[in-house]
């Protein structure tokens, strides 16, 4: 079981290599970003990096992947903004524990630091790096819930052969971990817009020829899926 889990990681961190894939991932980190930003304005989020005093080496090196290399500036007392080179994204975290991050990045080779002046310094993103945050993406992947619901269910049906195991296999515990409810063992079901996730996985597990993604506004006896999804 050990061995075929790492085996199974193995052929996904390849896969996540290819543009198409990284492109989508950078993508989706985008978007969460900017909601962040679109919900709290400058000075909340300040606040924030104020009162948390913590910062995740996940969210430098999201930046990072995001956008370039990361310049990092003060902007108040013990306060820095880290902003994308790239796509201009940003955000504010507490200066004391926005270095111990950049250290152990630096110390895993996660990226490279660069001094800037007095007060500044500029990350830059390994392939190590990239290969982390890229890996972390997809486990954290999940399908937006949409509000209200447009009373369309999307079904994902699959008959992968087994020579695909792996992919199979992959497949399955990547629709649960996504909020999907396995209807059967081939077959997951989602009330919300899915089409863009699911055509990255297919991409991602080389699959294309074995899945189907169907779209329908009846489903008999959905009284469980209304109830899984709070509908």
């Amino acid at each position: 079981m050990q061995a075929n889990r790492r085996h199974y990681e193995k052929k996904l961190r390849a896969a996540l290599k290819k543009r198409e894939h990284r492109k989508f991932i950078v993508e989706q980190l985008g978007r969460e970003w900017d909601e962040i930003q679109r919900v709290a304005k400058k000075e909340e989020l300040v606040r924030r990096a104020k009162a948390a005093g913590v910062v995740a080496a996940k969210s430098i090196l999201a930046l990072l992947l995001i956008g370039g290399a990361v310049t990092v500036m003060a902007v108040a007392p013990n306060i820095f903004a880290a902003v994308g080179r790239i796509s201009g994204r940003k955000g504010f975290f507490d200066k004391r524990e926005l270095r111990r991050a950049a250290a152990y990045l630096k110390s895993k080779k996660y990226a490279t630091i660069r001094e800037k002046g007095e007060d500044g310094y500029v990350l830059q993103l390994t392939e190590d790096g990239a290969e982390v945050i890229m890996s972390k993406a997809l486990k954290d992947l999940r399908i937006r819930v949409r509000s209200p619901w447009d009373g369309i269910w999307r079904i994902v049906m699959f008959d992968i052969p087994n020579r695909h195991k792996w992919a199979r296999d992959t497949l399955r515990q990547r629709l649960k971990l996504m909020g999907f409810y396995q209807m059967q063992e081939s077959v997951f079901v989602s009330p919300y817009p899915c089409h863009e996730e699911i055509k990255f996985l297919i991409s991602l597990l080389n699959v294309n020829d074995y899945i189907r993604l169907v779209e329908t506004s009846a489903i008999s006896h959905d009284e469980d899926l209304r109830e899984f999804f709070s509908l």
